[in-house]
C-alpha cells in the first residue's frame, strides 16, 4: 500500500517499477536501428516502446509540481531548471560532441562548415541531443508550466497543451492538408521531430502537473484504468496490423493509464531498497545504453545485429556501470546517471 515517506508526500513504490520497464522499452526503441528481419522487436517498439518518455514526463511533472506554484519567482524556477535538468543535459552534449562532429562530417562531407555547425547548433540547443533530449525539453517545459500557473493562466496551459499534443500527432503522420505542410517544414527546420517543447515537453509536464495537484479530488479505480490502458494498446496493435503505422498514437492513453496505475495503492509492501534500486537501475539504463550501442556494439558487430544481442550487452552494461560508480562512490558520475 501507499506508504507517507514524509510530511510532504507519500512515497509510489509501484512508480520506480514501471520506471525500470519504460527504460528497457526505450533501449529496445534504439536497438531496432534496422526495422527489415526483426518483427517481433518492431511490434513492440511501434505499439508499446512510444509510451515510456511520456510517461517519464509525466512522472517528473508530477514530483516536481509542488515547486511549481503561483508562489515560485522566477529565480526559483530557473534555478531549479538548472540545477535538475539543463546543467546534467550541458554536460552529457559536451561529452557527446566529439561523436557528432565526426558523424555530421561523414553524413554530410559536401557542405560547408557553417552549415555542419549550425546542425549541431541546432541538435544541441532546439532538437535535443541524443536521449537526453528529454532532460532538455522537460526544462523547457517545466518553465512554461510554471509561466502559466504564476500568471493565474492554467485553463490556458491545458489548451495549449491540448493542442500541442493533436499537432504532434498530425506532424508524426505527416498531415499536410490545410497549409499543415508548412508548419512541418518550420517545425523539422527548427527542431527535425516532434520531440520538442511544444509536441512533448508541454503536453505531458502539463498532465502531470494537473494530476498533483488534483489527487485529492481525482479518483481513478485500477480495473477501469486497466480496461482503458488495455482497450488503447489493443486500439494500437490493431491499427499497425491493418497497416496504419503513421496514426499509432494512442501512446498517450497508455503513458496516462499507466502512470495513474503506477500511483494506486497495492497489497502488500515493496521494499524501498528494491525500489530505489529499480529507479537507479531505469536512470543508469536510459543514459547509458547508446553509449554502448553507438560506441561499441555497432563499430564491432554492425547496425543489424541480433537485436537480442545488442538489448542484452547495452543493458548489462549499463547495470555493471552503475555497480561500480555506486560501489566506488564516484559523486560525479553518480550525479551524471541520476542515481543516488
Amino acid at each position: 500500500m501507499l506508504r507517507k515517506e514524509n510530511v510532504e508526500g507519500y512515497y509510489y513504490p509501484l512508480i520506480d517499477t514501471v520506471k525500470l520497464v519504460c527504460a528497457l522499452f526505450v533501449v529496445l526503441i534504439h536497438c531496432v536501428e534496422v526495422e527489415i528481419g526483426h518483427p517481433i522487436a518492431t511490434f513492440i517498439v511501434k505499439c508499446f516502446s512510444t509510451q515510456a518518455v511520456p510517461f517519464f514526463m509525466i512522472t517528473s511533472a508530477f514530483f516536481a509540481a509542488n515547486k511549481i506554484d503561483r508562489k515560485t519567482n522566477l529565480k526559483k524556477i530557473i534555478g531549479l531548471c538548472f540545477n535538475n535538468w539543463l546543467f546534467k543535459y550541458s554536460v552529457w552534449s559536451i561529452l557527446w560532441l566529439p561523436f557528432y562532429i565526426v558523424l555530421y562530417h561523414l553524413k554530410y562531407p559536401d557542405v560547408s562548415f557553417t552549415y555542419r555547425f549550425l546542425m549541431i547548433v541546432r541538435r544541441i540547443f532546439f532538437a535535443g541531443q541524443g536521449v537526453y533530449w528529454y532532460l532538455l525539453v522537460l526544462a523547457e517545459a517545466v518553465f512554461v508550466v510554471w509561466f502559466f500557473v504564476h500568471f493565474h493562466k492554467e485553463k490556458m496551459l491545458y489548451f495549449l497543451g491540448m493542442i500541442g499534443l493533436i499537432l504532434g500527432v498530425l506532424y508524426d503522420a505527416d498531415v499536410t492538408t490545410m497549409g499543415m505542410d508548412v508548419m512541418h517544414k518550420c517545425i523539422y527546420a527548427l527542431f527535425s521531430w516532434s520531440n520538442n517543447v511544444f509536441m512533448k515537453g508541454i503536453p505531458y509536464v502539463a498532465l502531470g502537473y494537473f494530476l498533483r495537484k488534483s489527487k485529492e479530488q481525482l479518483h481513478f479505480e485500477s480495473w477501469k484504468l486497466a480496461i482503458m490502458y488495455s482497450v488503447a494498446s489493443i486500439g494500437t496493435v490493431l491499427l499497425y496490423i491493418l497497416g496504419k503505422e503513421q496514426w499509432l498514437c494512442l501512446y498517450p492513453i497508455q503513458a496516462g493509464c499507466l502512470f495513474l496505475m503506477a500511483c494506486q495503492p497495492i497489497r502488500g509492501k515493496i521494499s524501498k531498497s528494491l525500489c530505489l534500486t529499480c529507479r537507479n537501475m531505469s536512470s543508469a539504463i536510459y543514459f547509458l545504453h547508446t553509449v554502448f550501442i553507438y560506441g561499441i556494439i555497432d563499430p564491432v558487430f554492425g547496425v543489424d545485429s541480433p537485436i537480442i544481442m545488442k538489448f542484452s550487452i547495452s543493458v548489462l552494461l549499463s547495470i555493471v556501470v552503475l555497480f561500480v560508480v555506486k560501489r566506488m562512490k564516484i559523486h560525479p558520475v553518480k550525479w551524471l546517471l541520476c542515481v543516488k
